[in-house]
């Protein structure tokens, strides 16, 4: 800063002081007195159009509500009109509406009836004598003299027996929120009487008129939608003391904007002041700025004498002091990286971040060796990674020591393109570990730089070379003792630390581990028949198909034949561990059994494997590889390519799971397999509506086996097309047999799964089924869960069109307990939605559950869809179906699922649902 006693002792300070006396203070003092007075008179006539606008707009917002409420009031005697119960309606829609905290029927013709006589029946018959008609029409808004009560009434009638409905307005609601409308008003309602019906300050507690009003405005509030008569009158009042408030409160602001541009106009002289000693402090902070190794603030003179000369010769002379400071921190920081052994990526991350700030490049490519030797990692200090390739003229034309060239001079190739727009570029390769090219590194300039930065750039090259080199042979010695050298997997000693780090994860999160122990079926036999080379070829590629069989987990190596492999279950339950592990290990089973072909000999080997669990079968990690390796053994001993489990419990999971599997095929060829169907009701006619066909299994020893049994299975292990084939083929035989015989059931409904959908091959199977049982597509309806179309819509989509056109319809089955929602369906092509079981069961108890019902049925049928309620098992149940006007029920209340005869014969009986 420039010392007080010199800016004192300059004559232009003084100079310029006066001129700001003159120039600045005096109009700026006159133009306050003349703005002060002319904005308080253009201040009152703006509060008075303020006031009329404020009691307009508050008194629309009572517009609102009681035209709201006369809505409400209309729909209660509608419903009235309609019922055989009164009272009931009454209560009821007293209850549905807190708007109205009194809702009375009422003659006052007869004076017998049980309610005692209103105090404003005199005042209604008064109003009915002068507007008759009008009255009888629209109904009567009226005040209630003696209590302020304010009523809403209808005729009941079109007669003139003198019956009303008489609606009290609950203030609590009429009035709510209100007094907040504007705090710092006061606002007055009157009925037509100029009886006072609302006043904001009462209820925010000041008091009436507790300030007295400085001004005031009023807004006549007319009720269309009743009598002529029925008006209120709005006033809006303004208080004195938040006016004279915001009166000062400009009078303050103006003087200290007045105030604000005499300093502006004193800092401004100041400034000017201050720039004409600008050089000589400018030099002496520069010098403060390199005593304080600060050598990016450069000197600024634009005095365009000897001072600005002497400026710019400063500068250079700093920011090269600055750039050999910088040099040797940068180089520090790499001299770090080689003490700390960090891995490569955190000495390149180094090289672009420090180079580009070391070198003052506009950009730092560094280029390191891929697997090949014309192959590299591009990584740039602008933050875009890729890949490039170099070819060995380039690579030896990249030589030291380094020197600037312009861009055209380099013939790098396109991916590196940017360059070619540079001012200037330095580049040089940087050899380690053999002399092979293992990096390069580019720099790009836009101007041309410093003679100096060569000198610096060798320095930061060589640094780089040796912690590149160090990081290298650090990785080489990670590796050999982590990875087995023959298959490139981890080895026993990387297994037991990632198993241990594992089961922490695990007890953390609540998730299960599956630890397979594998060994390959006569691997000795191998090494002796073929020789050892045979083996070693052998291992490496159970090794790769492993790896290519595990998605959640990792393959380790833990030497000889033996592989180990450490699997992430989530947290399942047992019999979900006993799928998923199970498929896995089915999958690398099918894998390994694959052949072979070593010394151009065709050879097939097999594995077994065994499978132990954590928790269940143990928290320790010695005991999970310990019990994997005792039930790998087990497999050998029951003829080996199997696997078995360790705990005898998924054992059994195990082999029933595998049973049932091969009990699938068995079960289709020998027509093991049976449809049941269960009738739809149509709630408009009370009768059928169509079926749905639900399989069974007829098993020869476990009896009838439920679809939640086994479809699941067929689904994971991919026979659920074959069986859905055969339903679709069932289903659409039994329907010609029942047209044939002149049973007109509907459409009979088949569950269709994601996978079925999705097939390439399924619209060509329905297709040829149809064709051969010569069974038309309106005969059928395909049931789909949101899952299938929250998968691919646009596949979806386009299977469901296809099948349309030949007459299948299709409906959303499930409802409610996927992603979806009733918007979504307006893309789809579908034509019904079945409400799922969960939320039927819940609608005699569960207010919510009935909302949820009632509500998803009015927005379907808004959206043209028909809606199903599947599960009604109750007559509670299928009343509030009828009463939410849904289409189609389907449930035990009616039929459980028959199979075809005992179908034929229930079709034969008529039966109501009323």
């Amino acid at each position: 800063m420039i010392e007080s006693n010199t800016f004192l002792k300059s004559k232009l300070a003084r100079r310029t002081l006066l001129l700001f006396v003159l120039s600045a203070l005096t109009p700026m003092v006159v133009l306050f007195l003349v703005t002060t007075q002319r904005v308080n008179v253009l201040y009152q006539h703006q509060q008075t159009q303020e006031l009329s606008r404020t009691a307009k707009t508050f008194g629309l917002l009572i517009y609102e509500r009681i035209e709201l409420l006369r809505r409400e009031s209309l729909i209660v005697l509608a419903e009235l009109k309609k019922s055989t119960d009164v009272a009931a309606t009454i209560s009821l829609g007293a209850v549905r509406r807190p708007e109205f905290s009194e809702i009375i029927a009422f003659s006052v013709v007869d004076s017998t009836v049980n309610q005692s006589t209103p105090s404003w029946v005199s005042q209604y018959k008064a109003a009915y004598d002068n507007a008759h008609q009008e009255i009888g029409n629209k109904g009567m808004l009226l005040v209630d003299g003696s209590t302020t009560a304010i009523w809403l009434i209808f005729r009941m009638g079109d007669s003139g027996d003198g019956r009303l409905l008489a609606f009290r307005v609950s203030t609590q609601y009429l009035w709510q929120g209100l007094a907040e409308f504007d705090l710092a008003k006061e606002f007055k309602i009157y009925d037509k009487n100029n009886q006072l019906l609302f006043n904001s300050y009462v209820d925010n507690g000041l008091g009436q008129n507790s300030i007295l009003p400085k001004s005031s405005a009023s807004w006549l509030l007319v009720f269309t939608g009743f009598s002529s008569d029925s008006a209120w009158r709005v006033e809006v009042l303004s208080q004195e003391g938040r006016s004279f408030v915001e009166q000062a409160e400009f009078q303050t602001l103006v003087t200290l904007i007045t105030l604000l541009a005499i300093l502006l106009a004193f800092f401004i002289s100041v400034n000017v002041i201050r720039r004409s000693l600008q050089p000589i402090e400018a030099l002496r902070k520069g010098i403060d700025d390199i005593d304080a190794n600060q050598f990016n603030s450069p000197v600024i003179i634009k005095s365009g004498d000897e001072f600005e000369l002497l400026g710019d010769t400063f500068n250079k002379m700093s920011a090269k002091i600055g750039r050999h400071i910088q040099a040797i921190n940068s180089l520090s920081a790499v001299d770090q990286l080689i003490l700390n052994r960090l891995k490569i990526e955190d000495i390149v991350d180094v090289v672009v971040n420090e180079g580009a700030q070391l070198l003052q490049a506009k950009a730092i490519y560094f280029l390191v060796a891929n697997n090949s030797s014309e192959e590299y990692l591009v990584f740039s200090s602008q933050g875009k990674n890729n890949n490039i390739t170099l070819d060995r003229t380039l690579l030896d034309a990249i030589h030291r020591p380094l020197e600037f060239n312009h861009a055209s001079t380099l013939s790098l190739n396109a991916e590196l393109a940017a360059l070619w727009a540079a001012e200037a570029v330095l580049y040089t390769s940087v050899m380690w570990h053999d002399q092979r090219a293992k990096a390069v590194l580019i720099a790009e300039f836009d101007h041309q730089p410093e003679d100096d930065l060569c000198g610096i750039a060798n320095s930061f090259v060589d640094h780089i070379t040796v912690a590149l080199s160090n990081a290298d042979w650090e990785e080489r010695l990670f590796k050999q003792a982590h990875y087995d050298v023959l298959t490139g997997l981890p080895n026993r000693y990387l297994f037991n630390e990632q198993l241990s780090h594992g089961i922490d994860q695990a007890k953390k999160s609540g998730q299960k581990l599956g630890v397979f122990f594998v060994d390959i079926d006569g691997f000795k036999g191998v090494n002796d028949t073929y020789g050892h080379d045979a083996g070693d070829q052998l291992l490496g590629i159970m090794a790769s198909r492993l790896t290519a069989q595990i998605d959640s987990g990792v393959v380790y190596r833990l030497g000889g034949d033996e592989f180990v492999i450490i699997y992430n279950c989530g947290s399942y339950d047992k019999s979900k561990v006993v799928e998923e592990t199970g498929l896995v290990a089915e999958s690398i089973r099918v894998a390994a059994v694959k052949p072979i072909i070593l010394d151009n000999k065709r050879l097939t080997c097999s594995i077994s494997i065994g499978i132990a669990a954590y928790p269940d079968d143990s928290e320790a990690a010695e005991e999970l590889l310990r019990f994997s390796d005792k039930a790998m053994y087990q497999a050998k001993s029951e003829g080996r390519n199997c696997y078995r489990y360790y705990s005898e419990v998924y054992n059994r999971s195990s082999l029933e799971r595998e049973e049932i599997i091969a009990e699938f095929h068995r079960a289709l060829e020998c027509d093991e397999f049976e449809l049941f169907f269960q009738p739809k009701v149509d709630l408009s006619t009370a009768l059928m509506d169509g079926c749905e066909a639900l399989i069974r299994w007829n098993h020869p020893e476990r009896g009838l086996v439920s679809p939640d049994k086994f479809i699941p299975l067929a689904e994971t292990h991919g026979l659920i097309s074959d069986i859905g084939r055969w339903v679709i083929h069932s289903a659409a035989k039994q329907q010609v047999e029942w047209i044939d015989s002149g049973i007109n059931i509907g459409r009979v409904a088949i569950n269709v799964s994601v996978s079925q959908l999705m097939s390439e091959n399924f619209y060509s199977d329905v297709i040829n089924i149809l064709q051969e049982v010569n069974c038309g597509g309106e005969a059928l309806e395909f049931e789909i869960t949101e899952t299938a179309y929250s998968e691919d819509l646009t596949k979806f989509t386009d299977a469901v069109v296809a099948l349309k056109k030949i007459g299948i319809v299709f409906s959303v089955d499930d409802y409610g307990t996927g992603y979806s929602s009733l918007s979504l369906l307006l893309n789809l092509p579908v034509e019904k939605i079945k409400i799922d079981k969960s939320f039927i069961d819940l609608i005699e108890t569960d207010r919510v559950s009935y909302t949820i019902v009632d509500s998803t049925i009015k927005l379907a049928k808004e959206m043209g869809l028909l809606v199903v309620a599947e599960g009604v098992e109750h007559q509670g149940q299928l009343s509030l179906l009828i009463d939410s006007h849904c289409d189609s029920i389907q449930g035990y209340l009616f039929s459980r699922p028959l199979p075809a005869k005992q179908f034929e014969t229930f079709f034969e009986k008529t039966f109501f649902v009323r």
